[in-house]
């Protein structure tokens, strides 16, 4: 039998870690001792990569379910959930899921006890002055050599729905390191939230702590059946042996480049030779951001690849030796969207504080900032000449810009959804656009006319983008199907399917024979378009994979995905097994 947290008295006893509740007075409202009772049951310690804090959610036969942050968990590693009568229950980090929005993440463990299972409550009651507790294990320090928990009170100090990363709860209970991840329980010991942040002002040094709210989960288990169902069997990684955890504020391990595969012979013919799906192979990892890895680009000369994550930077690599050659931050929230111009020497960024950045690679300097949209910018493309730059929003809309001049010539209106996506055709003529509304556009782009919706894809469309002979557009969908597109009479030719979730992204090989695709399956697929078939499933990333891209002679590939890496993908000589 599943025991779930009621609002009941009990006796408090904070002298051991094991807590008995006693039977219930039938209140209606828990005292405070009784909210630290539920508290120090569903509460569960994280120790790992990144020490954090989680509570119990759900269980189902010997799996319980712990929700937490992702950033708690993103970091491949050993981890261990230690539970509240003191057993240490080792976790496969790979099976934990992410929000693909929100800073929270499931993970689950086995055990044949009986654990206090969390009472869900209702966020959305929530208001300013509402008394809440906070629990969740900090991390050692100078005074105490071991992880140590805390209960605390305060109460809501306001909500702000459209905060980054789901943190809408703002909240008066002094949280530190290792609590990220921990419960925020209402007066009746229910839980409402998960902890996970803080914020300093630099001028005050007044803080602020926050929290996402607990209907963010439970509108997540309603669309992901991974979150509401427990995998078949929950192992500890091969080899594994819980190490000493490392300080949750510890910086981004340095980039560690494998040995460079053989590449093919250059090829000094001018004709983009087609690269065999089944030779890419993983040859870098690339660490350094501190959130998911978003959108990658590599340049026109295929000599840089630009990554963009929602830890607010841009960074630039070498692909052929994986190093970090330039980190760009002068955004103040997560960059969704990079895109080089025709040239190379220009950089454009978009960003959910709403602006567009233009940056000069040349000069090493910011150019330009965009500031015409109204929610957060999703997408970008220049235009083949380099003269413009078209963007897509959270606001519905894309904006046309004319970067000599840097003012904004045109607004396109008609999406009912976010533009994940924007892409002009090869002659500059068109420009197409991806929706949350799950239709694919075509406008003109001289008129500002829309001349084509295309409507076939069931959910939200990720990624849209144009064959290098402008003849087809490939779009990804939250429907986990690609579909490929006659751009002159707006037909379905192609409906691709293999993928287990959400398409993120979508880009045809440089010759245009061949498609590659990023998924929330946390796979990359290679299709042959003659066909249809999928010549080759490259697996490498630990979660989900939000970007793809060729490289411009088609022999490498760039990956950004939630797990926070790049991964770069490059061609083996063919063999007779290929």
């Amino acid at each position: 039998m599943v025991k779930v947290a009621t609002r009941i008295s009990v006796a408090l006893i904070v002298a051991t870690t094991t807590i008995s509740p006693v039977q219930s007075s039938g209140a209606e409202s828990s005292s405070p001792p009784a909210v630290a009772q539920i508290a120090a049951d569903i509460t569960v310690r994280i120790d790992g990569q990144e020490n954090g804090s989680g509570a119990i959610v759900a269980r189902e036969g010997d799996t319980y379910r712990v929700l937490t942050n992702c950033h708690v968990v993103d970091t491949p590693g050993s981890y261990a959930i230690v539970t509240s009568d003191g057993e240490q229950h080792l976790i496969n980090i790979r099976q934990a899921n992410c929000h693909r929005e929100a800073d929270l993440a499931v993970v689950q463990f086995n055990a044949r006890k009986d654990y206090l299972v969390a009472e869900i409550g209702d966020s959305a009651q929530l208001t300013t002055g509402t008394a809440i507790y906070i629990a969740g294990w900090v991390d050692r320090d100078p005074v105490n050599p071991e992880r140590g928990y805390r209960f605390r009170d305060g109460e809501i100090a306001g909500i702000q729905p459209h905060a980054r990363k789901g943190y809408a709860i703002v909240h008066t209970s002094e949280s530190r390191p290792g609590m990220s991840g921990g419960p925020i329980l209402d007066a009746q010991g229910r839980l409402i939230g998960i902890n996970g942040q803080s914020f300093t002002d630099p001028n005050s040094n007044a803080v602020e702590f926050y929290g996402i709210p607990i209907d963010t989960y439970t509108s997540w288990q309603k669309t992901d059946s991974t979150v509401s169902n427990p995998v078949a069997a929950v192992t500890p990684l091969p080899n594994d042996s819980l190490t000493e955890p490392s300080s949750s504020t510890a910086p981004p391990p340095t980039p560690e480049p494998e040995p460079t595969p053989t590449l093919p012979p250059s090829n000094n013919n001018t004709q983009i030779a087609y690269v065999p799906s089944s030779n890419y192979a993983l040859a870098y990892t690339l660490r350094g951001h501190a959130w998911p890895v978003v959108s990658v680009a590599f340049s026109p000369d295929g000599q840089k690849v630009a990554s963009s994550s929602w830890d607010d930077s841009i960074k630039l690599w070498n692909p052929k030796n994986g190093k970090l050659e330039r980190t760009l931050e002068l955004h103040s929230a997560g960059v969704n969207a990079i895109a080089f111009s025709p040239d190379g020497q220009k950089l454009a960024s978009g960003s959910e504080d709403k602006t567009i950045k233009i940056w000069n690679l040349t000069k090493n300097s910011l150019e330009l900032t965009l500031t015409d949209h109204a929610d957060w910018v999703m997408s970008l493309a220049f235009s083949p000449d380099g003269q413009r730059l078209a963007s897509g929003s959270k606001d519905n809309t894309i904006k046309i810009w004319n970067l000599a001049t840097g003012t904004l010539e045109t607004t396109l209106s008609g999406h009912a959804g976010a533009v994940q996506s924007v892409a002009f055709s090869p002659d500059g003529q068109r420009l197409a656009s991806g929706s949350d509304d799950a239709t694919v556009r075509i406008w003109n782009v001289r008129t500002g006319s829309l001349e084509q919706t295309l409507e076939q894809h069931a959910q939200g469309v990720n990624k849209v983008v144009l064959s290098p002979d402008g003849q087809r557009l490939a779009s990804a969908s939250k429907d986990k199907t690609i579909k490929i597109w006659n751009v002159s009479t707006g037909s379905l030719e192609q409906t691709l399917n293999g993928h287990a979730d959400s398409v993120n992204g979508v880009a045809f090989s440089p010759n245009g024979q061949q498609l590659v695709s990023a998924s929330e399956d946390k796979t990359i697929k290679l299709w042959n378009l003659s066909n249809g078939s999928v010549e080759r499933t490259l697996e490498g990333h630990s979660k989900a994979v939000k970007s793809i891209a060729f490289s411009p002679d088609g022999q490498e590939l760039a990956s950004g995905s939630l797990d926070n890496t790049v991964a770069i993908w490059q061609a083996k000589p063919q063999t007779e097994d290929d």
